[in-house]
This record gives structure tokens, C-alpha cells and sequence, in this order.
């Protein structure tokens, strides 16, 4: 074999290497999943990163308000927390005003922070979280409840309180 069909070869097998890689590293991507990227990422598994069990969220116990659902984000909230609608609907209209998500999402997220409260047992009834996460200090500015939810998570995570907590990731997000 010549020095030059030496050389074409070698470079035909790094080509058809690099090819490969880049298939590869593709197919790799297109197949991962990152799932909702507002959770910590242990949590979609049912544990954290000490091996300690989550609470199960609306998306494990099948309570999430879907889009095309026809329940009003307050009567989905009273209906899963057994709170009066009345007093729940009340408290919830506040809450569009002040964070950025959809009243669907703002309902998801408020019960996910609801249930994490209450399994620790020191949580609020639901209309007074409800007031809670719609006393910010800044009313001009809207906030991602997403972001709230997972900070209020890691803050539980960490031993820390349900009012502690929740102040502190009110504070973090904004």
C-alpha cells in the first residue's frame, strides 16, 4: 500500500469516527429526558440526593390540574385540599396578579407546596398559604412560582420550618 492510500484510509476511519460520535452524541440528547426542569432533579425519582423519600406531588397522585380540564383552578385547590371554596377563591385571585404562570400552573404549584407543608404536620391551612404566597414584598414584580416551589423544597429539605421557609424562598425568587 502507498504512503497516500495509507493516509486517504487513516483518514477515512477518523472521519467515519467522528461521524460516529456525532450520531451518537445525538441519539444520546434526543433520548434524554430532563422531564420538568422545575423540580430538583431527584425529586422526579421519588427520592432525594440522601435517599430520603419525597412527598408524593400532584403529578405521582394523579391530583394535577390539566390543561384541558374544565375545574377552575380555586374549586381543583378546594377539592384536593378540602379547604372551602369560598375562602380559597378569594385568596387565589390575588395570586395571578402576582406570579407568572397560568392560574392552571399556580394551582399545580400551590398544592405541591401544600402537600410538603402538611406532611411535615406545621403547615397552614390552604387559604392562609394561599395569602401567604400572595404577600410579596415587591407587588409590582411577578415572580415564578416554579422557582418558589423548588427553593420552599430545598429550604424543607434542609430541616427548615414551613414559614422559615417559605419566606426564604419568597425572598430567593425575587
Amino acid at each position: 500500500m502507498t504512503e497516500d492510500a495509507t493516509l486517504r484510509t487513516s483518514a477515512l476511519a477518523v472521519a467515519f469516527t467522528v461521524v460516529l460520535l456525532a450520531i451518537a452524541g445525538s441519539l444520546a440528547l434526543v433520548g434524554w429526558d430532563d422531564g420538568d426542569r422545575t423540580l430538583p432533579p431527584n425529586s422526579r425519582n421519588g427520592g432525594n440526593a440522601d435517599g430520603r423519600s419525597l412527598p408524593a406531588g400532584p403529578e405521582k397522585a394523579g391530583s394535577w390540574l390539566e390543561i384541558d380540564g374544565q375545574e377552575s383552578p380555586s374549586a381543583f385547590l378546594a377539592r384536593m385540599t378540602q379547604s372551602d371554596l369560598a375562602a380559597v377563591g378569594a385568596a387565589f385571585s390575588v395570586l395571578a396578579t402576582r406570579y407568572r404562570e397560568s392560574p392552571r400552573m399556580i394551582a399545580n404549584r400551590t398544592l405541591q407546596i401544600w402537600q410538603i407543608a402538611r406532611e411535615s404536620r406545621d403547615g397552614p391551612a390552604l387559604p392562609d398559604l394561599l395569602r401567604d404566597l400572595g404577600r410579596l414584598p415587591d407587588a409590582a414584580s411577578r415572580l415564578s412560582l416554579g422557582s418558589v416551589t423548588q427553593l420552599y423544597r430545598v429550604q424543607r429539605d434542609s430541616g427548615v420550618g414551613h414559614s422559615q421557609a417559605l419566606k426564604a424562598a419568597l425572598e430567593e425568587a425575587h
